[in-house]
């Protein structure tokens, strides 16, 4: 068998999905549902974007510094 290039590998499988989709419509929803909401959840954060907070956030000691550093982390106000 011949061997295709790389943009008539591209073509032919453009043109099966394409078949697909006029034989199974469902399928045509399955890809722009997703698109649909990725658009709208764009323009919102357009109009809307999100507003920068200065906040602060102590370190705290991990697990891998010990057990009794990382309960003294958790339970202590300091």
């Amino acid at each position: 068998p011949p061997k295709m290039g790389f943009f008539q590998q591209v073509k032919l499988l453009l043109w099966k999905n394409g078949l697909n989709v006029i034989r199974n419509p469902w399928s045509l929803t399955l890809i722009t549902w997703p698109l649909i909401i990725f658009i709208i959840v764009a323009v919102t954060r357009g109009y809307y974007p999100p507003e920068l907070q200065e906040s602060y956030v102590s370190p705290r000691n991990l697990p891998s510094a010990g057990l009794f550093p990382f309960l003294q982390t958790l339970l202590c106000n300091t």
